[in-house]
């Protein structure tokens, strides 16, 4: 199998870039990093066209990012069997430092990230996250993050990417989580995504399951600590990926097209939202904090598969913009009694 290349992404800082790449074993994490020094070297290229800084001599940049994604890809793809003979080479906290010279000629150096255990002491055991009475322990797998592979983040959902196994590259599922690489583009702000990460698993396995609202996980993903062996820390979920996209995407597809969706699929779409809504007010005796089209997942649930099915999902309870902000939210905690709205 050949080396793809899943994620660019950069630092806060706008320092460095980093790539994730895998083949058919082996998952790796690349540095590019910033050199004022040498900014005619290959990884201050790269760095200096994706997080577009200004400079005085347009030559220490790339034309476009289509032009530094491939020349990301390009040096990952060069190096990579000489990275594989390295010693330790699957450990979890090795990042490779790509670095070159003003002739274009690419190096890579193996190196252990101090940073690691920081990242590490961040997560919490699966123990630790349902010490909550209210959460649920269902019956649960656990895969390595090394035995997965990704392939397009899901954009402003968070930390989520389209993702698949190693041992089996035909299935999509989705991705959420606080991974290594996600700590490494702001330490800072990491515990925040973790608390987020954990808000969201805990919250759902505290819900009474319903067909229109998101189902809790059952597969989570696992970090491996360097050298030594521990309880499961979580970094992640996996969930079933559903292709259809979400409410917001296909209305805009319907208009583009200048089409309409038939009155029964519309009634449909209403009845799940008001028993999605009813079921998390009443019967788990919780709100959702960003009820909107684009939080609305499509897929068929029912048996004739006519019509397309809803499903609430993104249950984070964080980041809602003010206009789609539930007013239960806005009160603050313990504003809203129970009782009174049953």
């Amino acid at each position: 199998m050949s080396v793809e290349v899943d994620l660019i992404f950069g630092d806060n800082e706008e320092r460095t870039v980093f790539a994730q790449a895998h083949d058919s074993t082996t998952q790796l994490i690349f540095n590019f990093g910033l050199d004022l020094v040498a900014p005619q070297s290959l990884p201050s290229h790269i760095v200096i066209c994706f997080h577009e800084i200004a400079v005085s001599n347009r030559l220490h940049s790339f034309a476009d990012h289509d032009d530094m994604r491939k020349a990301v890809r390009d040096s990952i793809q060069q190096q990579w069997n000489r990275c594989l003979q390295a010693n330790d080479i699957k450990m979890p906290d090795l990042v490779i430092e790509i670095s070159g010279d003003g002739d274009g000629r690419a190096q890579f150096l193996v190196c252990h990230e101090s940073s690691y255990e920081q990242y590490i002491k961040s997560l919490q055991s699966l123990n630790a996250l349902f010490e909550n009475q209210r959460t649920k322990h269902q019956t649960c797998s656990l895969t390595e993050y090394s035995e997965l592979t990704f392939s397009d983040s899901l954009g402003d959902r968070g930390n989520s990417a389209l993702a698949r196994m190693l041992s089996n590259s035909s299935e999509y599922l989705v991705f959420k989580g606080a991974d290594f690489a996600r700590f490494l583009e702001s330490p800072k702000l990491f515990n925040t995504w973790t608390n987020i990460l954990y808000r969201e698993i805990q919250t759902l396995q505290s819900l009474e399951v319903h067909p229109n609202v998101q189902s809790p996980a059952t597969q989570f993903v696992i970090a491996r600590t360097a050298g030594k062996a521990q309880d499961a820390l979580i970094c992640g979920t996996l969930y079933t990926y559903l292709s259809w996209g979400d409410l917001n995407q296909y209305i805009e597809a319907m208009n583009g097209a200048k089409k309409r969706t038939s009155l029964p699929q519309r009634l449909l779409w209403c009845s799940q939202m008001t028993c999605a809504l009813g079921h998390t007010h009443l019967s788990s005796q919780s709100f959702h904090m960003d009820v909107k089209p684009s939080n609305f997942f499509l897929g068929y649930n029912n048996i004739d598969q006519v019509y397309l099915d809803l499903v609430l999902i993104d249950w984070e309870q964080n980041g809602a913009p003010t206009y789609t902000l539930s007013h239960q939210k806005q009160m603050g905690p313990g504003m809203w009694n129970w009782s009174n709205q049953q």
